[in-house]
């Protein structure tokens, strides 16, 4: 069994650094990060994130990814920007899973239409995941 650690407990957007850093010295063999950290990183650090894991060593083997997903205003959005997050996940050696997490329930829960929004999202970014060799995996 591989057991891995998720920066968040460093904060967020906390010292990713050296959240990584403790992670990889406490001895787990993977970190999961939110996946727009990663996207955020290519654009602004020199190296980009595969910089960071290259120095520390240690996979990310997962990106938390956090959407709305059923509101029609912003799905083609999330769909987008979920897409580029595993592409960017995928990027980085040991990469295993985009786990997926939907936006806040709505007051009285989901209506029919908004589960099967929400199913038909899910299942597209499951399936982009898949295509790219990535596993989409639902947040609890």
């Amino acid at each position: 069994m591989k057991v891995g650690h998720t920066g968040i407990t460093w904060g967020y957007p906390g010292d990713l650094e050296q959240a990584y850093r403790d992670v990889a010295d406490l001895g787990y063999l993977g970190f999961e990060t939110f996946s727009k950290v990663i996207l955020s990183w290519n654009q602004e650090k020199p190296g980009g994130y595969r910089a960071l894991v290259d120095r520390i060593g240690l996979p990310t083997v997962a990106g938390y990814c956090y959407k709305d997903w059923i509101n029609p205003e912003t799905a083609a959005k999330d769909m987008q920007e979920a897409k580029a997050e595993a592409d960017a996940l995928r990027a980085l050696p040991g990469s295993e899973t985009l786990v997926l997490q939907a936006g806040p329930r709505p007051a009285g829960g989901y209506s029919k239409d908004e589960f099967r929004r929400l199913a038909d999202a899910l299942n597209e970014i499951g399936r982009d995941c898949r295509d790219i060799g990535l596993r989409g995996g639902v947040h609890p």
